[in-house]
């Protein structure tokens, strides 16, 4: 689209607006305010539909388990970035624990409005055993 057809297209626009206001000021009103509300809406309504809906109870023995398949990584802290070898050079990494290892929750944490996303655990059997360390609820089942 040419810049003079872009001008004459918002030039359209205008001169339809204004007469509109001219002719029937509460048609254009009830307008913005219907796409107003439907803005407001979207924003309102929008995100992800999932909601992580489990509490962790402290003591409590779950499992983990990684909706990816393979071993859940054990952090240091919560919302830490973790790189996929066991151990990392900054510390950064506890241990990978085997899938479907039982483990004993500690303690949970909120991030990002969303109260207790992560999780410190602490693996009651395999080779993590008693290593405390921080993961994401989505891999905590009961």
């Amino acid at each position: 689209m040419s810049e003079k057809e872009k001008s004459n297209a918002l030039s359209s626009v205008g001169s339809t607006i204004s007469a509109l206001k001219r002719k029937s000021p509460l048609l254009l009103y009830g307008i913005i305010g219907v796409v107003v509300l439907a803005v407001l809406w979207l924003f309102m309504s929008g995100g992800s539909t999932t909601q992580i809906k489990m509490e962790i109870a402290p003591g409590e023995t779950y499992r983990l388990t990684n909706p990816n398949g393979g071993p859940v990584l054990l952090v240091a802290a919560p919302g830490l970035l973790s790189s996929a070898e066991d151990e990392s050079k900054d510390g950064a990494n506890i241990c990978s624990v085997a899938p479907n290892t039982p483990v004993r929750a500690e303690e949970s944490q909120a991030a990002f409005g969303i109260s207790g996303l992560y999780v410190r655990v602490t693996p009651l059997e395999g080779d993590c055993k008693e290593k405390s360390g921080w993961t994401t609820i989505s891999n905590i089942q009961k």
